[in-house]
């Protein structure tokens, strides 16, 4: 027999091909060897592949990608990036705009939460007559990152009226969205409606009595389903409502709340135990005056506490969350008219009081959001005079410290509907734009530091808040869109000295100088 030990592990040649190394010999049977690698080339529109000169030989050779090829632009604030003679040319669409909503009829929009690849937006849609602005149906719309529609879902109402309302928008169960509001069927009701993926309904529920009901709040709940707030009962004997809603669409619980004035819940959160967070107004507690009012309430609905807050007449809560640290917040209004002004409260877990903001200059609170290491993220209208208004947004670190307001205006009169952000602290914002019988939808997509376009944002439109946060309670971190983190000096900021149980004090000079109260006042 033919001894093929010797042989073994010899160079051969297995197929012609220099691109394969190191042929060699194995139980009598030639084997190509290895492929070999060429160096990844630094753009992503050149590929350096291997061209075999010889049996034993190679060399590797750049390739480039055919134009329109897509590619990683490297700028994510940009869409569709493609290569062009070699080279990866970003793309022209925005990531971050503010736009109107072409719709058919009037518009204002106050759902909004991202999905995968886009965002979903929903609000009560007026249609008809010419110049109908009486809400007759709700509108959903998914869109994709740069604002382009993908499918619209529109729910009709049994009947026009002017409290029909969408409040918000949860991810629930099997992948579906639940969005609720108010309708009107000989009586108005609260109703939620699961879509699925692409829009289409899975269920439509309704919930109430004989008296009306009218919803104010929606949150998502992480034991399933979602919350809502409201009221049942009509003007000055409404109770506050609130219940809770399975993935499933049966209702698990509901409990009203008040006296025997006009009570009536907006806001509705829950909070880092599971419980839930309500905030609206009563003038129940008050002996008759309108004053902000907050309750928390057991998972499984049982009251805990219920308490009221402000010094004046025309003071409530429309939005409100729960915090990271077991607290709650709770944003709103206070006064009426030309002298309204947004207010911001924080509370401890047990409904303690640890500071308030309000705004100067005629505003309002609408929407409110707890991220990021209990920062909030605050949604409302401001007015300038003359009938005149803007979207407002309005960020605060968990002391209530202003990171940065804007204003989204779009040259007609706009105002503010609901906020929303996403784990990279890119924000979504919708309300209306127009005036009454015009009005139309309005949605904006915001940086981390709320700026709606690509040129605005600069260096800062991917660049998260906690990024630029140097953990000096005595500066203000904020992003310069040419050169990135500034840390400036904050003087009278206010601040937490973390002494002993002391919350705050404020900022003198570079020092953080304790409050002897332990709270943060007005």
């Amino acid at each position: 027999a033919f001894d093929l030990a010797p042989m073994h592990g010899k160079l051969c040649n297995a197929d012609s091909n220099g691109c394969t190394a190191n042929d060699s010999c194995a139980a009598g049977v030639c084997k190509s060897g290895p492929a070999v690698a060429c160096a990844a080339k630094a753009d992503a529109c050149v590929a350096s592949i291997c061209v075999s000169t010889g049996v034993h030989s190679s060399q590797c050779s750049d390739v480039q990608a055919a134009n329109d090829t897509p590619c990683d632009g490297g700028d994510s604030c940009y869409v569709g990036a493609t290569c062009q003679a070699g080279k990866c040319q970003p793309g022209e669409l925005e990531r971050l705009f503010s736009k109107e909503v072409a719709i058919d009829g009037t518009l204002l929009l106050t759902g909004a939460m991202f999905v995968e690849g886009g965002a979903l937006v929903a609000g009560a849609q007026a249609k008809g007559l010419p110049g109908a602005v009486t809400p007759s149906g709700w509108l959903v719309r998914r869109m994709d990152v740069t604002g382009k529609v993908k499918w619209t879902t529109e729910l009709p109402a049994p009947e026009a009226h002017p409290l029909v309302n969408v409040v918000g928008m949860a991810a629930v169960g099997g992948g579906r969205t639940a969005i609720g509001g108010t309708i009107r069927d000989k009586h108005l009701d609260a109703r939620v409606v699961a879509l699925d993926d692409v829009g289409k309904v899975k269920w439509d529920k309704r919930f109430g009595t004989s008296a009306d009901e009218v919803v104010g709040g929606l949150s998502g709940h992480p034991g399933g389903g979602v919350v809502l707030a409201g009221r049942r009962g009509d003007g000055k004997a409404a109770d506050g409502w609130v219940l809770r809603v399975s993935d499933s669409g049966t209702m698990a619980w509901d409990l009203a709340l008040g006296g025997g004035a006009a009570d009536e819940l907006v806001g509705v959160g829950v909070a880092s135990d599971g419980g839930v967070v309500a905030a609206g107004s009563s003038a129940s507690i008050f002996a008759g005056l309108t004053q902000g009012w907050v309750g928390r309430l057991t998972a499984q609905g049982a009251l805990v506490w219920q308490k009221g807050f402000g010094s004046a007449s025309h003071q409530r809560f429309l939005a409100a969350a729960g915090t990271e640290d077991g607290g709650i917040a709770a944003a709103g209004a206070i006064g009426q008219g030309a002298s309204e002004v947004w207010w911001l409260v924080r509370l401890s877990g047990a409904g303690d009081l640890l500071w308030q903001r309000k705004a100067s200059g005629r505003t309002r609170l609408t929407s409110l959001v707890a991220h990021h290491g209990d920062r909030l993220l605050m949604a409302g209208t401001t007015w300038n005079g003359a009938g005149d208004s803007d979207l407002l947004t309005v960020a605060t670190d968990a002391l209530g410290n202003t990171t940065w307001d804007r204003t989204i205006d779009l040259g007609k009169v706009e105002r503010g509907g609901a906020i929303a952000v996403d784990v990279s602290g890119q924000v979504l914002v919708v309300g209306s734009t127009g005036a009454a019988a015009v009005e139309k939808g309005l949605v904006a997509r915001a940086d981390p530091w709320g700026r709606t376009s690509c040129a605005s944002a600069g260096v800062c439109a991917t660049k998260p808040l906690l990024s630029c946060d140097d953990s000096k309670p005595c500066t203000r971190d904020q992003c310069s869109a040419a050169t990135g983190c500034q840390h400036a000096g904050a003087p009278g900021q206010r601040c937490s000295a973390g002494v002993g149980c002391t919350l705050g004090g404020s900022c003198v000079g570079q020092q953080c100088v304790i409050d002897p109260n332990g709270l943060l006042h007005l």
